[in-house]
């Protein structure tokens, strides 16, 4: 019986393919090696978001290049920074099927989306491991197409789960055990696409099956999702106002118009204020938790552009990821021209919101630029969870 041993760095949506990954070997006979050394074969995730995620990857497969054990090397590294990686054979993160047939060397084996697990494949993957929060992948890649943003290049196109699939995992998860499930994704505001459907008759559904008990989370929910027409807007307000729906995390950026144009960003900042007061109006319990990122410095912006952003963040949302540009090449920006903000400078700016929005009491956090402001975060929410119990 051969062994397998896997780390990653990767986010959310991957760790949970991982995680299918591993009880797909484990299926096959493989069992899981605790240790680079114990095992026959590494298998390692890397994430490309951002350069201390390429940081935290390259560290991870240095230590288990020094093993001896052979590694195999997957994730969006291998299409957005190949050269960073040693010597391994690589799979993008889209390209499952190959990679477990490099393993295997059974090349017949196959893949498709059933069963992709609601949990994380160890303790350590969790910020903070609460067993009654469950995850739900609902789609890979995007078909969104943000100048700047490495993660189409890394992620490959939109590939949605099956509507009756995702359902499927629902009704597992009415067990009286779980009480808030996450709908995640490289955007999930582009699910369905692909398939001709979209979001809102996907979150209809689980709200008409899901347990009174249980509360929903959408994550990574790109704001132009929401204005594909009228009738559309109209159909999210709805669902969004359900009060099962407690957590939106919507990326805006920046809310600069000239700035979303050369994102290639596609809403009206002044639309999506409107829906999120008529929605917390409408609302009315302090529900839902919005959430956003905003990015700091992107090539031309200004110190105007960069205020109005911040305060428009402070009116409109309860958490902030505050992320430094960073310019990656391969992105459509990198070839753009566009002068560039003193990096001394957006760092400023940074240090300048951060202290702004927490102080009117804002959580703000770095996510994958640095990863134990995420956990700082955890902690603040786990502390009024407690003190809203209380």
């Amino acid at each position: 019986m051969k062994s397998v041993y896997i780390e990653d760095g990767m986010c959310t949506v991957y760790k949970l393919i991982l995680h299918k990954v591993q009880r797909t070997l484990n299926d096959l006979g493989y069992r899981n090696a605790d240790s680079p050394e114990e095992a026959d074969l590494c298998l390692v995730g890397l994430c490309a978001s951002f350069e201390a995620d390429e940081d935290r990857s390259v560290e991870i497969l240095k230590r288990v290049y020094e093993s001896g054990t052979p590694v195999y090397a997957y994730g969006c590294m291998v299409t957005v920074n190949p050269g960073r990686i040693l010597s391994a054979p690589m799979f993008p993160s889209w390209d499952i099927g190959g990679l477990l047939r490099a393993i295997t060397g059974d090349q017949n084996l196959g893949w498709d989306w059933r069963d992709i697990p609601t949990t994380f494949r160890t303790d350590a993957d969790y910020r903070v491991n609460d067993p009654t929060k469950k995850f739900i992948a609902i789609s890979t890649g995007c078909n969104f197409r943000c100048s700047y943003c490495p993660h189409r290049i890394g992620t490959g196109p939109l590939v949605s789960v099956p509507e009756d699939e995702v359902l499927d995992q629902i009704h597992r998860l009415n067990d009286g055990e779980t009480k808030v499930i996450v709908l995640t994704g490289t955007d999930t505001a582009c699910y369905g696409q692909d398939r001709g459907t979209s979001f809102a008759p996907l979150l209809d559904a689980i709200l008409r099956i899901i347990n009174p008990g249980v509360n929903l989370h959408v994550a990574q929910f790109n704001p132009e999702g929401l204005f594909r027409d009228a009738a559309y807007t109209d159909d999210l307000f709805a669902l969004f106002s359900h009060p099962q729906v407690k957590d939106i995390q919507l990326p805006i950026q920046t809310t600069s118009p000239r700035l979303l144009a050369l994102m290639n960003r596609h809403y009206s900042p002044d639309a999506l204020a409107d829906f999120l007061t008529r929605l917390r109006l409408n609302r009315g319990d302090g529900d839902p938790f919005l959430r956003t990122d905003l990015m700091v410095g992107f090539p031309t912006e200004t110190m105007t552009e960069f205020i109005d952003t911040i305060w428009y963040a402070i009116r409109q949302f309860s958490e902030v990821a505050l992320y430094a540009f960073e310019m990656k090449p391969g992105t459509p920006v990198h070839t753009m021209g566009l002068t560039p903000v003193d990096p001394e400078e957006i760092g400023a700016r940074k240090r300048y919101a951060r202290v702004v929005t927490k102080n009117l009491g804002l959580l703000v956090h770095s996510g994958g630029q640095e990863s134990n402001s995420l956990l700082e975060n955890d902690k603040i929410k786990a502390l009024r969870r407690q003190g809203d119990a209380e």
